[in-house]
């Protein structure tokens, strides 16, 4: 049970195990999902870039591009 906890921690989080300050800037692909995350960034004054799909709300984002317009620009 403690080794499979551990690998999932790892897993998840051991990405961050190095890093020694704040990131200069965060890219939030789904803002529903990483609800936490936004708010999180939003809380330490960390510029963050979300590409937003038509239910979510634009006003809480400063940088935020459409999903579809991501599509659209793929089908090309």
């Amino acid at each position: 049970m403690l080794k499979r906890q551990l690998s999932h921690l790892q897993t998840y989080l051991g990405g961050i195990k190095y890093m020694t300050g704040l990131p200069d800037i965060v890219i939030i692909v789904d803002q529903h999902e990483e609800y936490t995350a936004l708010q999180e960034c939003i809380t330490l004054g960390i510029p963050t870039i979300c590409l937003i799909d038509t239910n979510c709300d634009p006003i809480s984002q400063i940088f935020r591009f459409q999903r579809m317009m991501t599509l659209y620009l793929q089908s090309d």
